[in-house]
């Protein structure tokens, strides 16, 4: 059964809908593609899937393995190519607000490294994980 329901509103717009909970986003093309932007565009939900399952993992083994790192965060940024049209590359950040020793951070950028989301991507993406430790986390209340 599908669990994403996809409807186009235009030529340039779709509308993502999570149908088990009914969440839904705005999808649109981004101005490097000829499209207006605004709003989330197809590939930026792709960085933000995987972002969002390094954090998950991220989060996991942070808790179970009870490795004090105060709050975190997860950043991604993308390139795009033109020909084919493709992400060709993802820099995934873990914004940590503290310092791991060597084997917890091995540790941390293994989980980030083998997330689902990034287990899935195609072999030709260029994937770069990297840890930021003693960043300032801003606090969630705050606007990025």
């Amino acid at each position: 059964m599908p669990s994403i329901r996809v409807r186009p509103r235009s030529e340039d717009s779709s509308l993502v809908e999570h149908l088990e909970s009914e969440a839904q986003v705005t999808v649109v093309t981004p101005p490097e593609y000829g499209g207006p932007g605004g709003a989330f565009s197809a590939t930026d939900l792709l960085a933000a899937a995987l972002g969002a399952c390094v954090a998950s993992s991220v989060g996991a083994l942070l808790a179970r393995d009870d490795i004090p790192t105060g709050s975190f965060e997860v950043r991604v940024g993308k390139r795009l190519g033109q020909a084919p049209k493709r992400v060709k590359a993802l820099h995934v950040t873990i914004a940590l607000d503290a310092e791991l020793d060597p084997l917890s951070r091995t540790r941390v950028l293994r989980a980030a490294s083998t997330c689902p989301v990034g287990r899935s991507l195609s072999p030709e993406l260029e994937l770069h994980v990297e840890l930021s430790e003693r960043s300032t986390i801003p606090s969630q209340d705050s606007k990025p």
